[in-house]
């Protein structure tokens, strides 16, 4: 009766740790983004993007995005557990991509300047200086006039100053260009709502690969957990099939089996501990450091409230910075196919200078 119960026992084990294993392997990563804020306006030609410069960014040397900083250390294992949001601003604060998106937003804004600069007055200045070894002689062909003068006479006219200073100053202001200049800063301006949409894009890209690096560190975490409780329970199992034998009571064939399992389950043991230091690897690459430092993150709690499926969908058409970015370049060539156009018109400028 013993030996029949001991049998049974050893399927039933490895049975359960398998369907842990199992339900563990499954990917199941919830992500929702950040709700990016934006204002729209609505024209004849769709939805573009309202784009309002910080009244602080006048300087072409201003406000420009500061330089990538030194990669930050590991977190400091006397404290408390890392969390995914700690994990989130240490990337956005040293990905080299986001830094790049951040220097095309800034150039967006500073053509969107250059563009309203051209409605302003536009001076252009002039200036020569000549200096000669000798006096300056010039000689002009005459006209033939009959009894007066005759033909191929010329006149020669001799400047003794060697040196010679010329300038002149040109004022232009353009008083109706149909359109151009206005079409040229729609432009810029939607160019600008692309560059910042695209910004966000990067950032919540940045994000997400944050977050699957975290929760795939917490899941292989969870999988060493169970390779270490399935290790454990199985020792406990081969101890007393092993005395049953050793007392004359057991099989030595339930002994083979249980050994047998008990290596299966140490070496699917190593395999998650492989898998968990490739985890923390991947997960500390994602943050700019060093891949053998030390992981230590607070686990996830489910969501507080359902999601509606339609609700995310509405939320996802109005918010993704994809369609925003789509949108604004779509604006963009609009208005500058409208300036070009205008180009071909007469153009009415007022000039003057001395």
């Amino acid at each position: 009766m013993i030996h029949r119960s001991l049998c049974i026992l050893a399927p039933v084990l490895l049975t359960g740790c398998a369907t842990q294993v199992a339900q563990l392997s499954d990917d199941a990563l919830g992500y929702v983004s950040p709700v990016v804020e934006a204002s729209a306006i609505q024209d004849d030609s769709g939805p573009t993007l309202e784009i309002r410069p910080d009244a602080n960014d006048v300087g072409l040397g201003e406000n420009l995005p500061t330089p990538l900083p030194e990669p930050a250390p590991g977190p400091d294992m006397s404290s408390s557990q890392e969390t995914l949001a700690d994990a989130w601003g240490i990337a956005i604060s040293l990905d080299p991509e986001l830094e790049a998106s951040r220097w095309q937003s800034s150039a967006a804004q500073r053509g969107l300047y250059a563009a309203n600069a051209e409605k302003l007055p536009s001076v252009s200045a002039t200036a020569s200086y000549s200096a000669f070894d000798n006096p300056l002689t010039i000689n002009a062909p005459l006209p033939t006039i009959p009894m007066i003068i005759p033909p191929g006479a010329t006149a020669s006219v001799t400047v003794n100053e060697e040196e010679f200073l010329l300038g002149g100053v040109r004022v232009t202001q353009p008083v109706y260009t149909f359109g151009r200049i206005s079409h040229a800063i729609d432009s810029a301006g939607a160019e600008v709502g692309a560059a910042v949409a695209n910004e966000r894009r990067t950032e919540l890209d940045v994000k997400l690969q944050v977050a699957a690096a975290y929760i795939g560190v917490l899941k292989a975490q969870k999988l060493v957990d169970v390779a270490d409780s399935s290790v454990t329970s199985l020792e406990g199992h081969e101890r007393d099939v092993k005395n049953l034998v050793d007392d004359g009571v057991g099989i030595r064939a339930n002994l083979l089996a249980v050994q047998v399992a008990l290596a299966n389950a140490q070496q699917f043991r190593l395999q998650m501990q492989n898998l968990l230091t490739v985890a923390e690897a991947a997960y500390n690459r994602a943050l700019q450091r060093p891949l053998d430092t030390p992981v230590d993150i607070e686990d996830l709690s489910p969501p507080s409230q359902d999601y509606d499926l339609e609700y995310s969908i509405q939320q996802s058409l109005s918010q993704r910075p994809e369609i925003e970015f789509l949108s604004a370049k779509a604006q963009a060539l609009r208005s500058l196919a409208g300036s070009v156009h205008a180009a071909k018109k007469p153009q009415v400028v007022l000039q003057g200078g001395f």
